[in-house]
């Protein structure tokens, strides 16, 4: 089986008639596509006033349906390895997606045929819905974690400014002073300025022990320093440093030596590793049943186009058909056009008409792109 990536099928049908309505479009435009058979049941039809509302709101149930397939497309691309195959990656009831649009056959069990249109309609749209929304929030939970993943990187390999200081102050106990009556600040320094730090720290507050500060750390861009200062007067101390425009850097002295940091690293890398397992089996389970509903619903959609194009009874086939190359589109629409003209009035001959946004044929027209699943 090809890789289905890229392809775009067009889903037409035509009223039957004393000619085999398949047979002779495949005979016709064998040069230029393969043409499937797509059965679709004879369904509850309703009222035409039901159709032609039906038919109004199905273009934005399809638009809505295929938008959540391609989410799921795409955040599956945006876990798996790049070089896995998309014939393994995404499947259809255990099938290669190709295959079973190819091979499709109606879902009874899951969407019965004898259930008003509109209940089917709304049970393919709350399925979705309630898929989109799984799917923001396992993706967001995800993303937000990798997020603080990176963000947590950044931080221990970058300056003094903005990473942790908990590995330098272990290394430094003596350097910490904690009594009942006295307390160490950690303070970053721009290097430009350290000279002006120790001449002027002792005069920021009346409360700072003299001789108190030393260099900790120096990252060759900021420095690290100390201060011990009397716990009364804390916040105090903290307001005048920071008005000098000093980094006042927080810490903890009672974690065991280069432990902490290190299993956090590891337990949320895990719990990633966790979630990305998981949303991967969610994408491909979901993407299967996401695309099952959207074929149907296709497939609901070229129902109600047909009846009301060609009228009651429905009588009708439906045909996927799959060009066989892009630069033979247009040949291939004028041929359909013309196997199909009696069914235009003169004005609608093929000419690209556009209505609603969509191209109008003498035939029922729509498209399925996998163009997603390649991208």
């Amino acid at each position: 089986m090809s890789n289905p990536g890229g392809k775009v099928f067009w889903l037409i049908s035509a009223p039957n008639s004393n000619e085999d309505v398949f047979r002779v479009q495949q005979a016709k435009t064998e040069s230029l596509a393969k043409n499937h058979k797509l059965p679709i049941p004879d369904l509850r039809v309703g009222t035409l006033d039901v159709l032609m509302s039906l038919s109004d709101d199905l273009y934005k149930f399809d638009a809505f349906v295929e938008s959540c397939v391609r989410k799921i497309a795409r955040q599956l691309h945006d876990l798996s390895d790049p070089s896995e195959n998309n014939t393994r990656m995404f499947s259809v009831n255990d099938a290669n997606v190709e295959h079973y649009l190819t091979h499709f056959h109606w879902d009874d069990a899951k969407y019965g045929k004898s259930k008003p249109l509109r209940e089917l309609v709304e049970t393919i749209t709350q399925t979705i819905t309630r898929m989109e929304e799984d799917l923001r929030v396992k993706s967001t939970e995800f993303n937000n974690l990798t997020h603080t993943i990176a963000a947590n990187e950044r931080k221990a390999g970058g300056n003094l400014s903005i990473r942790s200081v908990d590995d330098i102050v272990r290394d430094k106990r003596e350097s910490i002073v904690a009594t009942e009556y006295l307390t160490t600040l950690l303070i970053v320094v721009n290097k430009y300025n350290i000279k002006d730090w120790f001449s002027t720290y002792e005069s920021l507050h009346g409360f700072i022990v003299p001789r108190s500060s030393t260099v900790l750390h120096d990252d060759g861009e900021f420095v690290l320093v100390n201060m011990v200062v009397f716990k009364k007067y804390l916040e105090d101390i903290k307001t005048k440093v920071r008005e000098k425009r000093y980094i006042i850097k927080e810490y903890q002295m009672n974690i065991e030596p280069g432990k902490s940091e290190q299993e956090e690293k590891q337990r949320m890398e895990h719990e990633r590793e966790h979630q990305k397992k998981r949303l991967i089996l969610w994408c491909k389970t979901n993407f299967s049943e996401a695309f099952v509903a959207w074929i149907h619903l296709k497939a609901i959609r070229t129902f109600v186009e047909s009846v009301l194009r060609y009228g009651l009874p429905p009588n009708f086939t439906a045909i996927l058909v799959e060009p066989n190359k892009k630069s033979l589109e247009k040949k291939l629409l004028e041929s359909l056009t013309n196997i199909y003209k009696n069914l235009a009035a003169p004005h609608l001959q093929f000419n690209d008409t556009e209505e609603g946004g969509e191209k109008f044929y003498p035939f029922v027209y729509l498209t399925v792109s996998l163009e997603f699943l390649n991208p």
